[in-house]
């Protein structure tokens, strides 16, 4: 799954739109792109964050509570990458924000070694646990507030596409497999990590990430 391209084409960024953006500041924004020539994209752009589904299906893939010019930073280095230079800092109190991040720039990172992909796991599992549905509406929420779209009311109905961001994620995260690494190495990454969590008994918490992992490795062919 190429995730640069899913950022390339997302509604906020093809309307240079932020979640914080009222309904008429996204029409305005649409009238300016098509004068530039953007007039489909960003007509599906607006469709889409009009549209109460397809809007939190944006949200969730994007960067909640977090300043708009570290957003254009990090999206600027990761499809334009200095490879001499390190990733700007990201800063922000939003988890989903940190893990959307992460996640895009899982096509930069060096990941040669068995010590390295079990870095990039870690830290994709810390941070796809702290994914639960009641803190990622609240995130999502806080954004609705200011831009005056109704607000989520209930947690459950964040789990469908909260499951969806982490099984993308899972699938990107193994095209990243070094060719050296077998399956059955993988698995054993996989199985040392779930040694760090002690209490497994919901699927929002606790190696979660680490559960679609082996799942997808799994279902992987050869």
């Amino acid at each position: 799954m190429d995730l640069l391209s899913v950022y390339r084409q997302h509604p906020f960024l093809v309307l240079d739109a932020t979640p914080q953006c009222a309904r008429d500041e996204l029409m305005n924004k649409q009238s300016e792109a098509a004068l530039f020539g953007e007039e489909q994209a960003s007509a599906d752009a607006l469709t889409a964050l009009l549209h109460p589904d397809s809007r939190l299906n944006a949200e969730i893939h994007w960067f909640p509570q977090t300043e708009q010019e570290q957003i254009q930073a990090i999206l600027q280095y990761a499809f334009h990458p200095i490879l001499s230079q390190p990733a700007p800092d990201f800063s922000t109190p939003s988890f989903l924000a940190q893990f959307n991040a992460l996640r895009l720039m899982l096509s930069l990172l060096p990941v040669e070694t068995a010590a390295e992909y079990k870095g990039v796991l870690h830290s994709l599992s810390m941070l796809g646990d702290c994914l639960l549905p009641r803190q990622v509406m609240d995130e999502i929420n806080l954004d609705r507030k200011a831009s005056g779209f109704p607000p989520l009311r209930k947690p459950t109905e964040m789990e469908p596409s909260i499951v969806s961001l982490l099984h993308e994620t899972a699938l990107a995260f193994l095209e990243k497999r070094p060719a050296q690494l077998s399956r059955e190495e993988i698995q054993k990454i996989v199985a040392e990590l779930r040694k760090d969590y002690k209490d497994r008994s919901s699927i929002y918490h606790n190696s979660y990430f680490l559960e679609i992992i082996s799942d997808e490795l799994a279902a992987l062919p050869g």
